[in-house]
């Protein structure tokens, strides 16, 4: 893995009722032994927490 010399935040969201696939819009479903199905809210927040992310990013930069 490659080095840093600045620190790389990382932050954890815990979306309630969100499968895997949650950003695919699919009903959810049973798929080998795993709940896939869309969730709005996280589909959304993650969106949102890229976008987010990549204008702080690009603030710093200027």
């Amino acid at each position: 893995m490659a080095e840093s010399k600045r620190s790389i935040p990382v932050k954890t969201v815990l979306w309630k009722g969100a499968h895997h696939g949650f950003e695919d819009r699919e009903p959810i479903h049973a798929f080998h032994g795993y709940h896939i199905g869309y969730n709005a809210a996280a589909a959304e927040g993650t969106i949102q927490a890229i976008i987010s992310a990549l204008n702080e990013a690009k603030k710093a930069e200027n």
